[in-house]
């Protein structure tokens, strides 16, 4: 008997479980929109130089940082910047072209780095203090600073609003998921990995753009609305997985009989039984007094080899996503049309993979849509190079495109495939791992996927990272059809052959009951 038969026992997926996912995912849509707020705060419009206060509109002078001077021949530098267009951008705000444009980049990085601290943060005080009040404290530290963002006077300020909005988004991005997943029967975790919440939010962005055209405007909305997800946390109990691995099956016992009581179920019988023998294990698995830290998912050979894989696929996941989505700019086509069309075509790709995961497993549904990257990547590459110069752009926005879909469609897969390889003491550790990698990826993707200046480098960057992680996948151990761990086997702790797919088929085989629950669940 497991906790996953006592979640079935209470409803399985029923009236409580859509009530959490609605609050939680809330979450995740808004930080989504967060996110690529710098995909339309850092436009770069057109202008025209200002000499002695006046504007200067030849052509010739769109764009440019000098003047050219009749008298001598020579040039020289504008006085001022006078800004084209009906978008007001960080980079009209404070004149941030010429000799100031390295600061666009730098504000996109020093976001990315502050999304990283967040990752690191969430997932240890996760650990520590718990899922409910680690991922709403992010959710109230982000929803303040996009509001006092709004309100910047210069852009060193905006600069440390993102850091700190960067943080939150960090933080809520690792606390949703294994926090939802944990009150999810084995049948409907794939579902979470494509609730399309991220790319609604990132849809937001193209359609905050249109109403606003501000971005002061954009980041004040995006902090209210933010605001809306914090009643959540008096409906959200804490997760009754980590309260009874904590040893508080008291406390685990009520959160059932809370989940029970929404779904018009009886409290499981023996769930007193069952909670004090997944608390005990723990209890035999961890040294005295010892807390579990970022060193467990490295420790045994097996483990750092699926963490390792798993936060190289996370990187490359990450790398490729905000590279193809910060140069957007560059694809053919309307800047707020190809924002939106970036964030809307991972929803059916999305929706597919919960067929795909039940189906064919985790394992084979990450490695077809990691394909459908890499082939894609490889085919704007050719078009770039030798397609025909009318339609080039427009077959490489659709490839493009593409490639875009097959990495956030592989995204949301590996999310269920990571968690299921992690048990409850260090899920939330194992996702910090792959999230503060990720970021990394995030940060360099800007040098290594540049669509303005390199675009062809570009996409072989793409294809070739893509090919690895394809192949690295194949040596990865199939999650479909196993339990959920709670615990660390002490066997396993101290190095021995065995895998953590291994340990969680152990726990499947010893739960009949819930292996007869789980086949007569449909596939949505």
């Amino acid at each position: 008997m497991t906790i996953e038969v006592l979640l079935n026992d209470a409803g399985g997926c029923g009236r409580f479980q859509i009530f959490l996912i609605i609050c939680l995912f809330f979450n995740k849509f808004i930080v989504g929109w967060s996110m690529l707020q710098m995909s339309f705060a850092g436009l770069v419009p057109k202008w025209h130089c200002l000499s002695l206060n006046e504007v200067n509109t030849d052509n010739e002078t769109l764009s440019a940082c000098s003047l050219s001077t009749n008298v001598t021949g020579g040039s020289t530098i504008c006085e001022g910047y006078h800004f084209l267009g009906p978008f007001n951008t960080i980079i009209s705000e404070w004149s941030l072209v010429c000799d100031m444009r390295w600061v666009k980049a730098t504000v996109t990085s020093i976001q990315m780095t502050g999304v990283l601290v967040g990752n690191l943060l969430s997932g240890q005080m996760s650990a520590f203090l718990g899922r409910k009040k680690t991922t709403y404290f992010f959710v109230l530290e982000h929803a303040v600073s996009n509001i006092i963002a709004a309100f910047s006077v210069n852009w060193q300020m905006f600069a440390v609003c993102r850091f700190f909005i960067g943080m939150g988004i960090g933080g809520v991005m690792v606390g949703v998921f294994p926090y939802s997943i944990e009150f999810s029967p084995m049948k409907w975790r794939p579902v979470l990995a494509v609730v399309p919440s991220w790319a609604l939010g990132n849809c937001a962005v193209a359609l905050a753009a249109v109403v606003f055209n501000d971005w002061s405007h954009i980041h004040l909305a995006c902090g209210v609305i933010a605001l809306i997800g914090l009643p959540g946390y008096f409906f959200a109990p804490e997760s009754m997985r980590w309260l009874t691995v904590q040893g508080r099956v008291k406390e685990a016992e009520i959160v059932l009989a809370q989940i029970a009581k929404i779904n018009q179920k009886v409290k499981p019988e023996k769930a007193a039984t069952i909670l004090q023998e997944v608390a005990d294990t723990e209890k035999r698995a961890r040294e005295s007094g010892k807390k579990y830290t970022y060193i467990d998912v490295f420790r045994g050979w097996q483990t750092a080899k699926i963490t390792f894989i798993f936060c190289y696929h996370w990187f490359v996941l990450s790398c490729v996503y905000y590279g193809i989505s910060f140069g957007v700019g560059r694809l053919s086509g309307n800047v707020q049309l190809n924002i939106f069309l970036l964030a809307i075509v991972d929803v059916p790709a999305g929706l597919s993979t919960i067929y795909l995961c039940n189906k064919i497993g985790r394992k084979w549904t990450c490695v077809l849509f990691m394909g459908i990257a890499c082939l894609s990547a490889f085919s704007s590459l050719v078009t770039e190079m030798y397609g025909p110069q009318a339609t080039k752009g427009y077959i490489v926005r659709g490839l493009s495109l593409t490639a875009k879909m097959g990495i956030g469609a592989a995204w949301g897969s590996i999310q269920t495939w990571g968690a299921e390889l992690y048990p409850t003491v260090t899920r939330n550790l194992g996702f910090g791992a792959a999230n503060t990698v990720s970021r990394i990826g995030g940060i360099v993707a800007s040098f290594v996927i540049n669509f303005d200046d390199m675009m062809v480098i570009s996409y072989i960057v793409i294809g070739c990272l893509s090919l690895v992680s394809v192949l690295c996948m194949l040596v990865t151990p199939e999650t479909k059809g196993t339990d959920l761990a709670d615990s660390i086997l002490p066997a396993y702790k101290k190095g021995d052959n065995h895998d953590i797919a291994a340990h969680n088929e152990k726990d499947h085989m010893n739960s009949k009951s819930y292996e007869k629950t789980d086949t007569q669940i449909t596939h949505m």
